[in-house]
């Protein structure tokens, strides 16, 4: 509220002022000061409708994996977030998922190796020395026939002398070629 002293000035001096204050109704949710930030639950509901009309049905909502060995082995189902006090936070001493990017296409890189194991990698003219390694895992999901084992799958820690970073590294034993699957966050 403004006083609009130059329109109604006051005939006397003045002597006294009177305020009031109306309370708001309050916020049932605190957005933004000890939760993180989101979007209202229906302003999500309408947001997924749009993109799944936008994009398809089957290319909206949490991915749900699948009993496999193949490369894309989930499907999409519904989006139900889950409740708050489901939820670990990092100083409940509960663990914290670890992510993984995946490149799509994967990235072709180069591998040196000392018999069939990686021990460097360079990547779109970077070189990095594997640190420490785990696999070779043999992929496909096709498990029954032997002739479909196609994909040799390694992880690895990868160094630059600056940080490390923890990648999924992939061998095709058919064409000799290394690709880059993706990184861990």
């Amino acid at each position: 509220m403004q006083l609009d002293l130059e329109a109604h000035r006051p005939e006397a001096a003045v002597v006294a002022l009177e305020m009031r204050v109306e309370p708001a109704s309050p916020h049932i949710v605190q957005h933004g000061l000890f939760l993180p930030q989101g979007p209202e639950p229906d302003q999500l509901e309408v947001l997924l409708a749009r993109l799944k009309k936008l994009l398809g049905e089957d290319r909206v909502g949490a991915a749900q994996l699948i009993d496999t060995r193949q490369a894309d082995g989930f499907r999409m189902r519904d989006f139900a977030p889950r409740a708050p006090q489901d939820q670990a936070s990092p100083n409940s001493g509960g663990s914290v998922p670890m992510a993984f990017r995946v490149c799509r296409p994967p990235l072709v890189i180069g591998v040196s190796t000392r018999g069939d194991v990686p021990i460097a990698i360079s990547v779109e003219g970077s070189s990095f020395a594997v640190v420490m390694r785990a696999g070779p895992w043999r992929r496909s999901g096709e498990w029954w026939s032997l002739a479909n084992w196609c994909r040799e799958e390694w992880d690895v820690v990868l160094s630059d002398e600056v940080s490390e970073q923890i990648c999924r590294i992939a061998h095709d034993p058919k064409s000799q070629c290394w690709y880059l699957a993706g990184a861990y966050d």
